[in-house]
């Protein structure tokens, strides 16, 4: 098999599964980022033989793929801001959209200033890792699952950063001052899961859906960090859920309430601000 076979078969396979567009896209992640060879390489060297090795893991690859399993999780690792991160079924595989409530936070506290910042539902750890990468904030990452947590500190000592790290629900995982909260917490319906796309049923349950049609564990924390006199949090959202959240948030008692959205035009992230007041000099 020379690797122009390898392309050719792939792409066969893919687009029995998804769209031709989408096909060639993944077909490109599969040389990159599985491979470790791009499409100037195939260009190239499409005639030279596939090694053994490589041979073998495409075969491998291939028959999970079939099965619908995630490409993410054939190769145990993704791109984040062109960054590897580890990423496996222990973790729900991270989304473009979740670099909009990072590049929220920044706009909003000088990555200069050593603020103190909590990510909230960390799973795979690329939020905390990331700002801990790009800022001199103090972060903390906290998940329920021990096992997201087991994969973050992995991503924390690949990329060499220091965070602490907390196993706990939500905002009651520890008490410190916090001067941000920073999250993108499940919020998906389960009452949708027939409905959604078959790579999903791969991902942890825990980390993908939940209850009271998604928006029970955005409003616990809205409640929970007005509760605690958080300044601030960015909360990741799914579409279609900000107008009830905007409401809840103002209803709790949050003075200033706002979103933004994403690509493709929907609301994507929600952003809660309070004064804080400090006693005493």
């Amino acid at each position: 098999m020379d690797w122009d076979h390898l392309h050719r078969r792939l792409l066969e396979t893919l687009e029995a599964l998804t769209s031709p567009e989408e096909a060639r896209a993944e077909a490109r992640l599969w040389l990159e980022d599985g491979f470790k060879r791009d499409q100037a390489w195939l260009t190239l060297h499409g005639e030279d033989p596939v090694n053994r090795d490589d041979q073998q893991r495409f075969h491998t690859w291939l028959e999970r793929r079939k099965r619908r399993e995630p490409c993410q999780y054939l190769w145990g690792w993704t791109l984040f801001r062109n960054r590897p991160f580890r990423c496996d079924p222990r973790v729900l595989i991270p989304r473009p959209e979740t670099e909009l409530i990072i590049e929220e936070a920044l706009a909003r506290r000088p990555a200069e200033t050593p603020i103190r910042v909590w990510d909230v539902g960390t799973g795979s750890g690329i939020i905390a890792v990331t700002l801990a990468l790009e800022t001199q904030w103090t972060l903390t990452a906290s998940d329920v699952s021990l096992d997201a947590l087991a994969c973050a500190k992995e991503n924390a000592l690949h990329h060499q950063v220091t965070l602490q790290f907390v196993e706990g629900d939500l905002l009651q995982a520890h008490g410190d001052p916090v001067d941000l909260v920073i999250s993108n917490l499940p919020y998906v319906s389960p009452l949708t899961q027939d409905q959604l796309q078959p790579e999903l049923h791969f991902e942890p349950a825990l980390a993908l859906y939940a209850p009271e049609e998604g928006y029970a564990l955005e409003e616990r924390l809205l409640r929970e960090g007005k509760h605690r006199s958080i300044p601030l949090m960015i909360l990741e959202i799914g579409a279609g859920q900000a107008e009830r959240l905007k409401h809840v948030a103002r209803e709790i008692g949050w003075p200033h309430v706002e979103t933004s959205h994403d690509w493709n035009g929907h609301d994507r992230v929600l952003v809660v601000e309070q004064p804080v007041f400090k006693i005493g000099k």
